[in-house]
């Protein structure tokens, strides 16, 4: 980071902008200046600041000449259990920030819903799928074409998206896709948006990628205690999962926790 914590992509090679990862380079694609003050950007920025300054602490009392062994470990346990504590959170940041942009998308692009109410709406519906499976496949294919090139097909493209089998139909798969394109135009910024912080996100997940083996290894802790760490803090399954601890082994994990709590609580 830049003293106005702006991410420093001052240094460049054939491979991308480097960056130092507590003494080790990693090449990422470099970011246009918008990106720059974007969440992800500064989460990964922040999660960079919190590892180098650990690794500068670390070294710093790994190369204490006055303390002991014993005074060196008192003071890296904290150290290292908090360093993976804070770097999953900005992990965690992250899969919420990619939800949420999921959300947006999703809002965006929804099919309304029919009002259990509404039967007149719902067999409409039916008529609609009905006279779709009676045409030949020609002219269905004409249809989906024209859905993505003019408007006017509105109602046949609702019928279709609520059928029960939308989501394993070909031709309402087609239908769907003139639907987006239809509902992205009507909305461009929204639409601009999304992807704009899909790219991000894109960026940001090969970014903090890094950040789990790096922190792993600067913490010097065994597994099962990045482990317990990980559960201590509440972190997701998903958050714990990029720390490469597969599903059976977190369920377990928190499931032995679960007994030990039990047992002393008698």
């Amino acid at each position: 980071m830049t003293e106005k914590g702006i991410l420093d992509q001052s240094r460049e090679s054939e491979h991308g902008v480097v960056h130092m990862i507590a003494g080790r380079p990693v090449h990422l694609p470099k970011l246009d200046a918008l990106d720059l003050a974007s969440e992800p950007v500064v989460r990964f920025g922040a999660a960079l600041d919190i590892i180098n300054e650990t690794h500068e602490a670390i070294t710093k009392i790994k190369s204490d000449k006055v303390l002991s062994d014993f005074g060196k470990d008192q003071k890296l346990e904290p150290l290292r259990e908090a360093l993976i504590g804070r770097v999953a959170s900005q992990i965690e940041e992250i899969d919420k920030f990619a939800e949420a942009v999921d959300r947006r998308e999703a809002a965006l692009l929804a099919v309304p819903k029919i009002e259990p109410q509404n039967a007149a709406e719902a067999l409409v519906d039916r008529e609609l799928r009905d006279w779709w499976k009676e045409q030949s496949s020609g002219v269905r294919m004409d249809l989906l074409q024209k859905m993505n090139e003019e408007p006017g097909h509105e109602r046949l493209e609702i019928a279709l998206l609520r059928s029960p089998y939308a989501q394993v139909d070909r031709e309402v798969a087609l239908a769907r896709e003139a639907w987006n394109n239809a509902k992205r135009l009507e909305n461009p910024a929204e639409a601009q948006a999304i992807a704009m912080w899909r790219n991000q996100n894109e960026w940001a997940t090969r970014a903090f990628a890094h950040f789990p083996p790096i922190t792993t290894i600067l913490s010097e802790l065994p597994r099962d205690r990045v482990l317990g760490v990980l559960l201590s803090h509440g972190k997701s399954n998903k958050t714990i999962q990029a720390f490469g601890f597969d599903s059976h082994t977190i369920e377990r994990s928190k499931l032995l926790a679960k007994q030990r709590a039990s047992s002393v609580g008698r």
